[in-house]
């Protein structure tokens, strides 16, 4: 896996995780 597909995967699960945690709230 090239570094630049990390960091997107990476950037798609932080925005899911607050998109998750801000529905929560």
């Amino acid at each position: 896996m090239s570094p630049r597909a990390f960091a997107v995967a990476r950037l798609n699960v932080t925005i899911s995780f607050h998109q998750s945690s801000s529905s929560f709230i």
